[in-house]
């Protein structure tokens, strides 16, 4: 510590410390003086301030108030209420096992990494789910066959489409960039979940479940 200064019943004080910026040692050291207190200046505090307020405003504001926009303009597109929530709660579950798989494999991740993974799957997940639902406002029968026949016409474009993009996105594990590693292999295996177990599966499984009732408050779909 050196350069002491006082003014205004306040204390400057310069700290210098071994650990190089940004390195976990110094971000965790500036983390603690902030939570003891201390009004904490310079570039590790500066990253510090950057990381919570994004993180913070990203989750409590940008990712409901973008699920909100969404399901209210799906709503109004396809007549349905239900079928909009649906597909949120499914890009969710989607995007919460691609954010679990990323701390799961690497441990201790880069901080911008979790919030790709749902910006990335909350974009890509609507348009393959919007190919079945296409499709089945397409298909003749009753509810049960127009699913089936949906996701059997569907389901080669969807796959060969989610294997595309997933490889696409792996390739970036090679990289000599933990962070592209992050986002490669998490943004990757996410898709192939999304694709081969609930696109195919789970969506033709609730909404089977759900028949008539996927399209409320509509009285009437094509038969």
């Amino acid at each position: 510590m050196t350069n002491f200064f006082f003014a205004g019943n306040y204390t400057l004080v310069e700290i210098y410390i071994s650990s190089p910026v940004f390195s976990n040692q110094a971000i965790n050291f500036t983390e603690n003086l902030i939570k003891m207190g201390y009004l904490v200046g310079g570039a590790n505090a500066e990253r510090v301030d950057i990381i919570d307020n994004t993180v913070s405003i990203y989750y409590s504001f940008v990712l409901p108030v973008t699920i909100l926009i969404i399901t209210l303009y799906l709503g109004l597109v396809l007549g349905s209420i239900i079928v909009p929530i649906r597909l949120s709660l499914t890009l969710l579950l989607s995007s919460l096992f691609g954010v679990a798989l990323l701390h799961i494999i690497f441990g201790s991740v880069y901080w911008l990494s979790p919030l790709i993974v749902f910006a990335i799957m909350y974009s890509l997940g609507i348009d393959y789910d919007m190919f079945i639902i296409v499709r089945i406002l397409e298909e003749e029968g009753n509810e049960e066959e127009r699913i089936v026949k949906s996701v059997e016409s569907t389901g080669l474009a969807v796959t060969a489409a989610g294997l595309i993009l997933a490889g696409a996105f792996m390739s970036l594990v090679v990289s000599n960039m933990r962070f592209l590693q992050e986002i490669g292999l998490a943004v990757g295996l996410t898709i192939l979940f999304d694709t081969f177990i609930v696109r195919p599966i789970l969506v033709p499984a609730v909404m089977s479940i759900l028949k008539k009732y996927n399209w409320w408050p509509k009285t009437k779909t094509k038969s």
